[in-house]
């Protein structure tokens, strides 16, 4: 069973300033439900009952946080794509990213087993991947960031040029195919058990 409680105070979400329940949602029980069963969590999507499933786990994480923390889900929306560029994605459009590190989009992505040679088979790939708000530290003006998280670890492919589906997930695939490489990553500590 995923827990839906927010992050406590000295784990994920807190050092940025950024909401618990937007960050919980995206970055830590979105994501867990992902790699739980990707297969289940796409034919959700492909099934178009992403928005309502999603939208209830809001609701159950809005009652762990504080009162004064809660806020509607306006604007989630999901939608599926499939077999271009290999993958298969369940994309979820994030109520709007007002923080840096709060995310714009989500997507868990399965790349199938694909044929490498005569008997070989590439074992299939699930990778979770968020297009959060970042600002630009030179003059201030927001940007989109592509990051991937793991297991143990959060990486960033850096900035993507616009913040729509098909740009992210141009930036996704260039991900899989190695001409986007990653520009750092920082290694989660988890602050339950």
């Amino acid at each position: 069973m995923i827990d839906k409680s927010p992050p406590t105070q000295t784990g994920e979400g807190d050092s940025l300033g950024v909401r618990r329940l937007h960050y919980s949602f995206a970055h830590v029980v979105v994501r867990d439900l992902f790699f739980e069963n990707p297969a289940a969590f796409l034919a959700m999507f492909r099934a178009q009952k992403a928005d309502a499933f999603l939208r209830h786990v809001w609701d159950e994480i809005s009652r762990h946080v504080d009162e004064d923390d809660r806020f509607a889900c306006d604007g989630l929306s999901c939608s599926f794509r499939g077999g271009e560029g290999g993958m298969h994605a369940g994309v979820a459009r994030m109520p709007e990213a007002t923080h840096s590190a709060e995310a714009i989009l989500v997507a868990g992505v399965v790349r199938p087993r694909r044929r490498r040679f005569v008997f070989f088979r590439s074992p299939p790939q699930a990778r979770y991947f968020t297009l959060e708000r970042g600002f630009n530290l030179d003059d201030g003006s927001r940007q989109a960031v592509l990051c991937e998280w793991r297991a143990r670890n959060h990486v960033n492919y850096g900035e993507v040029s616009g913040e729509s589906e098909d740009e992210c997930l141009d930036a996704i695939r260039g991900v899989l195919a190695g001409t986007r490489r990653a520009r750092g990553a920082t290694v989660r500590r988890r602050s339950r058990p």
